[in-house]
């Protein structure tokens, strides 16, 4: 199954990475140049997450090359359970609180990632967002 996703990762739609790069890098002419799709490792909490994966590559504007970073999470709906909004495992949540557009609103120093998207697929859906790196 890890394999299958990481094999529909690599062939994402070049139109909707780009427009994500775009909006990381704040650069609407950007266009992409190449890609990578690794696996990010996290600890599973629950059954929903399909796992999580760092996109990476150069991307050109012009004569200059930029490289970018991105954050995919999968979304995976159990389709047996967690399919009612009220339950507290409800598998829809943190795409539709990425797709409000509240999180980009959180008051403070608290944040969130910020959000270039969310595609629904028929096993769930993906999560585009910011690459935070971690400095020690």
């Amino acid at each position: 199954m890890a394999g299958d996703i990481l094999d529909r990762l690599q062939a994402i739609n070049p139109a909707l990475l780009a427009e994500a790069v775009r909006q990381d890098l704040r650069r609407p002419s950007i266009e992409l140049a190449d890609w990578i799709v690794e696996p990010i490792s996290h600890e599973k909490i629950i059954d929903t997450t399909g796992g999580l994966f760092r996109l990476s590559g150069l991307g050109r504007d012009g004569p200059d090359s930029r490289p970018w970073d991105l954050v995919l999470k999968v979304v995976k709906d159990p389709k047996d359970w967690g399919q009612v909004p009220g339950y507290w495992a409800y598998w829809k949540r943190e795409l539709l609180a990425f797709q409000s557009g509240l999180l980009a609103e959180l008051a403070g120093a608290v944040r969130a990632p910020r959000s270039y998207g969310v595609v629904e697929t028929e096993e769930g859906g993906w999560i585009l967002m910011e690459y935070i790196r971690h400095y020690p």
